[in-house]
């Protein structure tokens, strides 16, 4: 099963909490999910010396999907689904992925090659991704982390 799978039925639950929220910038909204991703990677960083922080990085990885979810429907609320649109919801992304995987690499707890290797993975399909993206080529979201494509609301 696509773990994205369950964002329809939670952007669902969601909607009456956007609504409140008409005067929100979904942008702001991308931004603040980095800073809850800045955090994340801060847990999972120093997690070698305070595991509890593990159980706070899950929390604020749910908040961080939450927010990418929030942001998604307010723009589709509002019909601002635009090319750069797209682009201000795709890069803040890839800087929370690379604040996760970078706390996690950096951390004690991750083998230093395994945390590298990593990191290269992450900035090569993320930037084959916005490159093929910019030329025209839908961007492909397969496997169990691989993001909705679909824009539209059930």
């Amino acid at each position: 099963m696509d773990f994205y799978l369950l964002k329809f039925p939670y952007r669902k639950v969601l909607t009456p909490l956007t609504r409140k929220l008409h005067w929100l910038d979904p942008d702001i909204v991308s931004y603040a999910a980095v800073v809850v991703a800045a955090g994340t990677g801060w847990c999972f960083y120093k997690a070698a010396a305070s595991p509890n922080l593990l159980l706070v990085a899950i929390f604020l990885t749910l908040l961080r999907m939450t927010l990418n979810t929030i942001d998604g429907v307010i723009a589709i609320q509002r019909g601002k689904h635009t090319l750069t649109g797209e682009i201000v919801n795709a890069l803040p992304d890839r800087y929370s992925d690379i604040f996760i995987v970078g706390g996690i690499a950096l951390s004690p707890l991750c083998r230093d090659w395994l945390g590298l290797a990593t990191l290269a993975s992450v900035f090569l399909v993320s930037y084959t991704g916005m490159l093929g993206k910019a030329i025209g080529v839908l961007w492909q979201h397969q496997g169990p982390m691989g993001k909705v494509r679909n824009w539209l609301p059930e």
